[in-house]
């Protein structure tokens, strides 16, 4: 989703909050040696790496039939970590939040 609903400059800009987060993931599941959860993490990044041709038809589509810029939704986004929240605090549904 982030690789394609955003615009370049924003996608950018938010990658290295992605792979951050995506490296909290992989620390907590080593930490609870959640092999599922880990192999999971691993493959939804090796899948980013083999697919590039994917994710630029995908871009293309977005660009095509978006309606808002990105800070009318960035405006309507959970303003919190998702990640502190369920990992941290134990918040389990987005209702809770």
């Amino acid at each position: 989703m982030l690789l394609t609903n955003y615009n370049l400059p924003l996608t950018l800009y938010l990658l290295p909050v992605r792979f951050a987060l995506e490296l909290v993931a992989i620390v907590y599941a080593l930490v609870k040696r959640d092999l599922k959860h880990l192999c999971a993490v691993f493959k939804s990044l090796w899948w980013l790496l083999t697919h590039p041709h994917i994710i630029y038809k995908k871009r293309q589509l977005v660009r095509q039939l978006r309606r808002k810029n990105d800070r009318e939704m960035l405006k309507q986004f959970y303003r919190g970590s998702i990640v502190y929240a369920h990992y941290i605090r134990g918040i389990k549904k987005f209702t809770d939040l």
